[in-house]
Formats: C-alpha cells, structure tokens, sequence
C-alpha cells in the first residue's frame, strides 16, 4: 500500500496539485469495523481546479492496529490508467462504478 501512495504523491506532484479535498456524500457503516461510502475529489493547483470534481466509491476498514484505512476505492473519470495528467476526463454525467471487492483476500486487514 505504500507503494502505491508513493506512486500517487509522485504522480500529483508532476502535475503541480497543491490540495486534494474529498468532500463526503454518504456514508455508511457495513458493521463495526467497515465503512463504505461515496465522496467527490477536488483536484487543486494554487487554489484552481485542474480538472472537474469527481465522484469515487470508497471502503474502509478498521485494521488490527486501530487505523482506518482505505482497501477499496473506485472513480469516476474516463480515462483511469495508472497515469493521471492535467488532460484527465471526467463525463459531465459521470458513471460511478461499483467497488470491485474480494474480501477473501483482503490485505489491509492486517497491520504493517
């Protein structure tokens, strides 16, 4: 996982973004120790949009070390490569795609 963030940090920092807001639209408790909920992603450079906002599927889980942690997410931009750019798409209607989960082999569940 923290791969994965680093890959991201690099990605956002080559193309400038200075904040990342999500701003929650619902969430739900699944059980004790699993929320699962939709919020929408604000790219910003220096306080301007460098895209349209979008909205993401997320879940977290709460791990045996007492952190929440993201395990699942899913957005709604058109093109989402592993590569974000400045000319990343989002549809004015955007679709929100559905959480892909294998909860059987979930490896956040476990502390690192």
């Amino acid at each position: 996982m923290r791969n994965t963030f680093q890959k991201f940090a690099r990605k956002y920092e080559g193309i400038g973004l200075t904040d990342f807001v999500r701003v929650a639209t619902e969430a739900h408790f699944e059980s004790e120790t699993e929320i699962r909920g939709v919020h929408e992603s604000h790219l910003i450079r220096h306080g301007k949009r460098i895209i349209a906002p979008y909205p993401n599927r997320i879940r977290l889980v709460l791990c045996d070390d007492g952190l929440w942690r993201e395990t699942h997410s899913a957005n709604a931009m058109l093109n989402t490569s592993d590569t974000i750019h400045l000319w990343a798409k989002v549809a004015a209607q955007p679709r929100l795609p559905d959480l892909d989960l294998d909860l059987d082999t979930d490896p956040e569940r476990t502390s690192k």
